[in-house]
């Protein structure tokens, strides 16, 4: 009982004495150089993304039927679809007819 008494009173002494320590005083605000206008309406530096790591395709990669190509038509939504390639090796798309995409 006693050894706990003992340390309770230096925990207790360690609290009170850890509000005498020192603390840093106030940190001076840097003062932006020029007019506020000029901080203001200053461009913002951008950062970039690291540029893309080149793809190494399979050059000897061939469509054939079966395989499915996604065609996006701009300004046209009712052109733009999954098409695929049929046995004859062609898609066939509204307005044009078939196309050859075997190859």
């Amino acid at each position: 009982m006693r050894g706990l008494r003992a340390v309770v009173c230096c925990l207790l002494a360690a609290l009170a004495l850890s509000g005498c320590m020192h603390t840093s005083g106030p940190v001076a605000v840097a003062q932006p150089q020029g007019s506020l206008d000029d901080v203001a309406y200053a461009p913002v530096p951008v950062a970039y993304a690291a540029a893309p790591v080149p793809v190494a395709y399979d050059t000897a990669y061939r469509l054939d039927a079966g395989d499915k190509l996604r065609i996006v038509v701009f300004g046209q939504e009712g052109l733009t679809n999954t098409y695929a390639i049929d046995a004859g090796g062609s898609i066939t798309m509204p307005l044009i007819g078939a196309v050859p995409a075997r190859g």
